[in-house]
């Protein structure tokens, strides 16, 4: 079954900001944001945490790394980051990949500076007045920018780091459960912001409303393999859980199987010219289904044709699952 993930409804706003225009990257970036080869990732070298997976990321995806405690998820942002060594293959950045990471350690600040002091900091060029202005999206509004950094909450350095790395405008952000330890205020407020960002997001997050507002496209990472679907969160859900319950009955047929199989009486002909004509359906169910895939990797960034090339996906696999067990009884 999909992993047990806390079931968390829709927040109210409450006080949150909510960004009205875009936040675009300082540079666009390449169309192929990352790439990796025959990676494997890990800490020891004869201890790999999942086998050779080969994938890329699009311009402007927003990719939701998803999978048990213990899979993998953490380092493999590391890796893409680049703050761990691949332990084999490759996995390397486009020309011109500015980015930014973020994980629950970014917001262990201790300053002396106030916020408003620690962010001029860091964008010198702003005078006192848009530095100000550019806090109060993040909801440092008054006072508050008056407070020194060590004084504030592990959700308010949070949020503090997350309006740095949004000002810096990367073209590509890595993110690891970037809305731990945030008020529900400070949790539209993130929201809003990263619906606005028109750059690359691949992201880990335990939060399934998170998850399913923002990915276009979902990679598991269970007993060492990646599974890279194309969809939301919503959509991944319902594929996984038919692809247990076909991985279920099967397991259920081969206990029912007798150990001795019996000598199969002949077919008749007329058997065997349907299940030509069944092979030669499957086949063509199968052609359909990779045309699709296809069509959604040339759609990557438009959800709405992703849904729609996703629906039709899903009624013709249920359709593929009705072909082979027609199959299965014929060749019985």
């Amino acid at each position: 079954m999909l992993e047990r993930m806390e079931k968390i409804e829709k927040p109210e706003a409450e006080d949150c900001h909510i960004f009205t225009g875009s936040i675009d990257p300082e540079v666009p970036g390449p169309k192929w944001v990352l790439q990796a080869e025959k990676l494997k990732i890990g800490y020891e070298k004869d201890k790999p945490l999942t086998g050779e997976m080969s994938l890329r990321i699009r311009r402007g995806q927003k990719i939701a790394v998803i999978g048990p405690n213990g899979a993998g998820k953490t380092t493999f942002l590391k890796t893409a980051a680049g703050l761990l060594p691949a332990l084999a293959g490759r996995f390397e950045m486009g020309q011109n990949v500015f980015p930014a990471y973020f994980d629950q350690h970014s917001g262990q600040i201790d300053s002396e500076d106030s916020v408003l002091d620690h962010f001029k900091k860091h964008f010198p060029a702003l005078t006192e007045k848009d530095a100000r202005h550019e806090l109060a999206a993040y909801l440092f509004r008054g006072k508050d920018v008056c407070k020194q950094v060590k004084d504030l909450s592990g959700g308010e350095k949070a949020r503090l780091v997350m309006a740095e790395l949004l000002n810096e405008r990367p073209n590509l952000m890595l993110l690891d459960e970037p809305t731990n330890h945030m008020d529900i205020a400070a949790k539209e407020t993130l929201e809003s912001a990263f619906k606005a960002y028109t750059g690359t997001l691949l992201f880990v997050s335990h939060d399934r409303y998170f998850i399913d507002k923002f990915a276009t496209r979902i990679w598991e990472l269970r007993d060492g393999h990646i599974t890279d679907f194309r969809g939301g969160y919503k959509e991944f859900s319902a594929w996984r859980e038919r692809q247990t319950l076909v991985t279920q009955l099967e397991k259920q047929k081969e206990k029912e199987q007798p150990k001795e199989k019996k000598p199969k009486p002949e077919r008749p002909k007329n058997n065997d010219k349907a299940i030509a004509r069944l092979e030669r359906e499957i086949q063509r169910q199968e052609e359909k289904i990779a045309e699709l895939d296809k069509l959604a990797e040339q759609y990557a960034t438009d959800y709405q044709k992703l849904m729609e090339i996703q629906a039709e996906k899903e009624e013709l696999d249920s359709g593929l699952m009705e072909l082979y067990e027609r199959w299965e009884e014929l060749n019985a």
